[in-house]
């Protein structure tokens, strides 16, 4: 028997993901895109699993996807993303499903896209239906996409809805289905990505704010005429700032950047032929998708640049401060020396004046013996004794002084070593 990797299973299934059903004509898909805080999953997947009444849940549905049909011919999907998720309905055009749409737009989370796609045989039978879209002109996109050709303005109308028609000119229903999955990709990551272009422009006038206090604190380290502290302070203030915009914009720009590398991907897969004198998917991409996705790249590159100038001038202020600080120590121990070497010509000072006052009283005490003696030995002069004694003793007095201090100075040397 096999011993599977334990995380086998859940690879095979993501692989087998975003599958759409083969579409046959004439036909209506109707899908949501929501984002969904993590706090409302389990109900989600609650009103997921709680389908119109009488419908069908494939087996193999799991926590991640699931798919059922209505009694009346509805086909219903829900799959989960990483922070969004995709509830799609595809029917037979001209039946209603109203417990569908209950279903679907039931469902909890935020919405970010949601579209109506009308799906013909040809472009003969789309006239009538064009001319009830009434599809802004300005804005009109239409163009082919491999065999089948697609219209849209890509505005939001008063139900919250987009529309979208597109003719299949003879394109087999596999191929219909799969074309139709990279055009809704395309749209869905599309508006997935531009999510983070709000945010950019909500942070834009406080990170200009920081550059231009910034570059302010430099000429002021510059000039050197602030105290270092307080530009330190300042210069931690305002990197915490930084932070805190870095923190609440990182997760936003990422996706953005991941979304738009998937809309690259989807609209070079799609075989894209314009129509002249019309608006195609790559002209409505490339007007204004690129230069937002672009915005926040140079946002996600000002930020990383700024906190790499902050570092900088940091680093170098600290440097300052440190070499102000050794420069004091410098100068304490300058005057430390001074006031050591001071202290030892006053020691010496002191020595000597304490070797004529140990030699004074040595000798007064040698003047005693000699008067005594001078009693037993008249002959002997107490006064040339004395005379004769005075050098000799301050000698020796102060031999014995040395010797005892180097001996001080040898036993200390010794417990340092």
């Amino acid at each position: 028997m096999l011993t599977n990797h334990p995380l086998r299973e859940r690879v095979v299934q993501e692989m087998l993901l975003r599958r759409f059903p083969a579409i046959t004509t004439p036909s209506r898909i109707v899908q949501i895109v929501r984002i969904v805080a993590a706090a409302d999953r389990d109900e989600e997947r609650r009103r997921v699993m709680a389908m119109p009444d009488g419908s069908f849940i494939e087996p193999g549905s799991h926590d991640r996807h699931v798919a059922g049909a209505c009694p009346r011919g509805a086909l219903l999907s829900w799959e989960r993303h990483s922070e969004a998720s995709t509830a799609t309905i595809l029917l037979p055009l001209g039946i209603e499903a109203c417990d569908a749409t209950a279903w679907i737009e039931g469902l909890p989370g935020h919405v970010v896209r949601a579209m109506r796609i009308t799906v013909l045989a040809d472009e003969a039978s789309a006239g009538p239906v064009l001319t009830a879209a009434a599809l802004a002109k300005a804005d009109l996109v239409t163009c082919h996409v491999g065999p089948c050709r697609i219209w849209s303005d890509f505005r939001m109308g008063n139900d919250g809805y987009g529309q979208m028609i597109l003719v299949a000119n003879g394109c087999p229903p596999a191929d219909l289905g799969r074309i139709i999955q990279r055009v809704q990709e395309l749209g869905n990551y599309r508006n997935l990505a531009l999510l983070g272009l709000p945010l950019v422009q909500q942070h834009g006038a406080g990170l200009d704010r920081l550059e231009a206090q910034l570059s302010e604190e430099a000429r002021l380290i510059a000039e050197g005429a602030q105290d270092d502290e307080a530009l330190l302070e300042r210069l931690s203030a305002l990197s915490a700032e930084l932070e805190h915009v870095a923190a609440a914009t990182a997760f936003r720009l990422g996706a953005t950047n991941a979304y738009a590398a998937i809309v690259a991907d989807r609209l070079a897969s799609l075989d894209i032929q314009a129509i002249e004198g019309h608006q195609s998917l790559v002209d409505f991409n490339d007007r204004r998708f690129v230069p937002a996705v672009r915005t926040c790249a140079t946002f996600a590159a000002r930020i990383d640049t700024l906190g790499a100038r902050t570092a900088r001038i940091t680093a170098l202020l600290r440097t300052r401060i440190e070499t102000s600080i050794e420069r004091q120590n410098r100068d304490l121990l300058t005057s430390v020396e001074q006031g050591i070497g001071l202290q030892l010509r006053l020691q010496h000072l002191v020595e000597s004046l304490s070797v004529l006052a140990i030699s004074y009283y040595a000798i007064s005490l040698l003047g005693y013996v000699a008067k005594g003696v001078s009693k037993v030995m008249p002959w002997l002069s107490p006064e040339l004794l004395l005379a004769m004694a005075v050098l000799p003793v301050s000698l020796g007095i102060m031999a014995f002084i040395r010797h005892r201090r180097g001996r001080l100075f040898a036993g200390d040397a010794a417990r340092h070593a």
